[in-house]
Parts: structure tokens; sequence; C-alpha cells
């Protein structure tokens, strides 16, 4: 089953950003979106989400509810943060599950400014699976973590995931996070502004770097990605 894009057109005052655009996601896996900066990536995701306008073209099946994680947390700061998640649900007992399952519990009658960025950001990111989404867009969510934590936080991710079993198309520049935690990746190439190259990914069940790079075809998939990008800044 798959999440299907056919026919997009996005156009700004000054330019063309997507003509007939399409692409083919997959349901109930973990889609990774790649490409260099100005592509549309973000672009692409808030269209999908209704938070931009298309001029045309259509997506299928319509899938509801959404969940949106973005580089920022975005928590409101005066509200502690079982209040902030109390605001995506009105059944808190289906919240303190997640909550407790993933060990957060001890965080929940705290400030979003008592928390250190690492720890706002997983609440950010528990919260856009609350509800039980039925697609969960992350862009670059792991973009201002520390390098040394973002394993810790791809396993997190992943066992949302195997928990409320969903769709997610995740947005990174990171060829090893992309590699650990895509079941497919997608390239958009950012002069053509299309899906140049899906790949699929059977190194995303390895658990850490260590384990990933130890992997006979981690280079092959590396060199792939990296030709891809490559390819994208001498097309620029």
């Amino acid at each position: 089953m798959i999440l299907s894009i056919s026919g997009l057109k996005k156009s700004f005052s000054d330019r063309m950003l997507f003509q007939n655009f399409e692409v083919n996601f997959s349901l109930n896996s973990i889609n990774v979106l790649m490409g260099f900066s100005g592509s549309g990536k973000t672009t692409l995701l808030k269209l999908i989400a209704n938070l931009e306008n298309r001029d045309s073209g259509v997506i299928s099946p319509q899938l509801s509810p959404i969940g949106f994680v973005f580089q920022k947390d975005n928590l409101f700061p005066w509200l502690t943060i079982e209040e902030n998640l109390k605001i995506c649900s009105k059944n808190f007992s289906e919240i303190l599950n997640l909550v407790n399952k993933f060990h957060l519990d001890n965080l929940i009658k705290k400030y979003p400014y008592e928390l250190s960025g690492g720890q706002r950001q997983k609440i950010n990111i528990l919260r856009s699976f609350i509800n039980f989404p039925q697609l969960i867009l992350l862009d670059e969510p792991l973009a201002h973590i520390d390098s040394l934590a973002r394993e810790e936080f791809i396993a997190f991710i992943k066992k949302l995931n195997n928990e409320i079993k969903t769709t997610i198309i995740y947005v990174t520049h990171d060829i090893d996070e992309a590699c650990l935690i895509g079941e497919k990746i997608y390239y958009l190439c950012s002069r053509e502004k299309k899906i140049t190259q899906v790949i699929s990914n059977s190194l995303n069940t390895h658990s850490t770097y260590l384990n990933l790079k130890s992997d006979p075809q981690y280079l092959e998939l590396n060199k792939l990605i990296s030709l891809g990008l490559k390819d994208s800044i001498n097309e620029v």
C-alpha cells in the first residue's frame, strides 16, 4: 500500500517549485527523504499536511490525523509538559501510557525551561504519536541534537513507531541517520525538483552506528547516497 502524490504543482510569487511532481511513499513504514538544501523537502511535508496550499495535484489517500515534528519543539513555555501534551488529546490515560512506557513520567510536571534541549525534543516527538496518527512527518527532528545522542533518539523513534505502527516521512541530511532509521530512502533532486532515486534499505535493523558501519553493505549504501547528493550539488 502506498501514499501517492501525483501531478503536484506548487508555485510561489517568484518561482515554480514543483511541476507535475510525483512520488509514492510506503504506508506503515519509515520513509526517509533526502536532498540538497532548497530542494523543497520541508515544503513537500507542509503540502502533505495541508499547512501549505498546493496549486494542483492529488494526494491519496487523505490520511488523518497527521503528526508533525518540526526542528524546534514549539512547546508553550507557560504550560507544564503535562499541559502541553493535553492540548494534543483529551484522553489523558493514553498520554500517561506513552509517557510511562518511554520513561518520561518524571518530566510531565515540569515546565519546558526546566528541561534540556534533548528532553524537550523527546517530548516534541512523543506528542506527535498521540492520538494514533495515520501519518507522522518529521522535518530534521535531530538537527539540533548532539551527534553523540542521535543514536538514542533514533532508537526512541523506532520504538515509538513499533508501538503505534504508523506511516512516517522523515527528512534528514545525515546519511548515517538515514541508513539507521529508513526502510526506504528517497532522493529529491534540487535542480529537477523530482524524486530521482528510491533505495530499499535493510540496514535499518541495526540499533547502533557501530553495528551499522560494521555491516559489509554499509559502504555500498553510503556511496550510493553520497553520489546522489554529489550529483545534486553539481547540478545546482
